[in-house]
This record gives C-alpha cells, structure tokens and sequence, in this order.
C-alpha cells in the first residue's frame, strides 16, 4: 500500500510520525520535570516548617513535662491548618508520638526512619505511615546542651503533591500542543512543496521515469545539450560529448554544473548558445566539423530553460 503513496505524502506521514514521537517524548520529560520538582519543593516545605516548629520554645518546654501531648497536640492542630500540611507529628526520641492528626494513635511508635534526626541533623523522605505514603520531613529538637529531646515531623500525603503535579499539567500540554501543531503545520506546508515539485509522484516511479529519460537521452543519434537561463549547461548526451569535444557525462552525476564560459567551445557556437535565439538547421563550423544547430527554448511546468540540439553531419 505504501508503495503507492507519493513521495509528499511519505514526507508528511513520516514527518508528522516524528513531530508526535518527538512531541510524546518532550511532554513525557516535561511531565517527569514537574512531578520531581513538585516532590522536591515539597521536601523543602515541609523541612522549612518542621525546623520552625522544632524551634518553638513551647516544643521544648513541652517535651520536659509529664504530659507533652496536653499542650503540643492542640498547637500542632493549629500548625497543619495555617501551615496546609496534612500532618505534623511530635514524637519523643524512642519514637512515642505526642502529637498526630488521629487522637487515636498518640502515644503509639512513629513509623518511618528517624536515625540521621536522631543525629542532629534533618531528613526528608517518602514513606508510608498511617496516613499512607506521604513526603515528610523530621528535624530534631535540641534543648542549649545539644541534646535531642524530640523529633518533629512535618509532611504531606502522595495524594495531595500528585494534586500540586495535576495543576502543573496543562501547562506541559499546551507546550506538547504547540509543538505538535508547529509540526504538523511545517510537515503540511513542505508535503504541499513536494507534491507541486514532483507532481504528486512517488520514489518509485520518479526512479523509473529517470531511468527512461536516461535511457532515451543517451540513445538519440542527435546531439542534446540543455542549458538553463543562467548560462549553466543541464545536462548533455553522449552524441552531444562527442561532436562538441566534451567530456563524457556520468549517469546521476551529482557535480556543479558547469557554465558554457568553462566548456571547450568554438566562439561561434558559445556564442550562439549563450544568446539563447531561434534556430532552426543552422550551420556552424567547429573545428573538423560541420554541425547543423537547432536552438529553441525547452517546453514544460516551472521555470522554462534553453534547449540546444545538435545534429550529427560528420566529420
């Protein structure tokens, strides 16, 4: 079926197939970049307001009584609802917590790692704990001496940041769609270049019509040689070679085109070919030979080239 497609419509297929692979894997990177800075600025919330909760007097005076709970759960209550924190949890060293959400589980162990808060210095992580997976940060509570009389943890569930990510999302859309869009807009603007320059045509045949014209070119017994407006000479035959002294033309020949000024020609006939007029079976002299030159211009779609043919006579 691909075979007959033509080459604008491959073009477009295959470029659009790019601009939407390209663009999936720009929105995916993009998505990914949010969802980690997300993650990342929420640590760091929640690290600003454990350590500031961690350095209220109140939490070490709190943590040197019989009764820490009395006094830290209802200011913890306040802190989560000014701070829009889905926990914040005070715990003695072994973990007992003096502070939670649920009344419930006061008193009971805190579940997570507490060994580098145990050490003076904060951590941050993502763990599961009653609330489910949640990102959390625990700083210690350190009274003048430099010991650790409490922990506080600070944290907010998975839920909420994927919530925070969901709201970075339609920016990361509107980028892929303007991408995508610009793609396709390109891919529908070169297709329509392409179409026009190789007729709607695909590799397959635009190979074979090559094929033919080369073949047909090169078998004429008459001298071809064409020259576009800019004096430049096209394309010349193996007859047109041997009657003008040139060199041998290479089949698909990549190499600049040379200008008649460069060929080995008789002034006469630069001449002649360089004006670009009407001729019809004029006699040239060249030489050792006698040509008979007939000049017109080419005939076709797009720009319109000087075609020079040049009969063989003989010696």
């Amino acid at each position: 079926m691909i075979h007959k497609w033509s080459l604008a419509k491959r073009f477009l297929v295959a470029h659009l197939l790019f601009t939407l692979a390209l663009t999936t894997l720009v929105g995916t990177a993009s998505y990914l970049d949010a969802r980690d800075r997300t993650y990342t600025e929420a640590g760091l919330r929640m690290r600003g307001i454990a350590a500031a909760v961690a350095s209220n007097p109140i939490v070490l005076s709190a943590s040197q009584s019989t009764d820490p709970s009395r006094m830290l759960q209802p200011y913890t209550n306040d802190v989560m609802k000014v701070a829009d924190v889905d926990f914040v949890v005070i715990m003695a060293p072994d973990r007992t917590r003096w502070t939670h959400p649920n009344d419930q589980e006061l008193g009971k162990p805190y579940i997570g790692s507490i060994d580098a808060a145990l050490k003076g210095h904060p951590q941050t992580e993502i763990t599961s704990g009653t609330l489910g997976p949640s990102v959390r940060t625990l700083v210690p509570v350190i009274d003048a001496g430099g010991a650790v009389r409490g922990l506080v943890a600070a944290g907010v569930t998975v839920g909420s940041v994927d919530r925070d990510v969901l709201g970075r999302l339609p920016g990361v859309l509107i980028i892929a769609l303007a991408m995508l869009s610009g793609g396709a807009t390109a891919a529908w603007v070169l297709g329509r270049y392409l179409r026009g320059v190789t007729r709607g045509w695909g590799p397959e045949q635009l190979a074979q019509l090559f094929a033919y014209y080369e073949s047909v070119l090169h078998s004429v017994r008459e001298g071809l040689i064409l020259i576009d407006t800019k004096g430049r000479v096209v394309l010349y035959n193996n007859h047109a070679a041997e009657l003008l002294g040139l060199e041998q033309p290479a089949a698909g020949d990549p190499a600049r085109p040379p200008s008649l000024a460069e060929l080995p020609l008789s002034q006469e006939l630069r001449e002649m070919f360089e004006s670009g007029r009407p001729a019809q079976d004029e006699v040239v002299l060249t030489g050792s030979r006698i040509l008979v030159i007939t000049q017109g211009p080419a005939t076709g779609r797009g720009p319109t080239p000087a075609a020079e043919r040049v009969p063989y006579t003989g010696q």
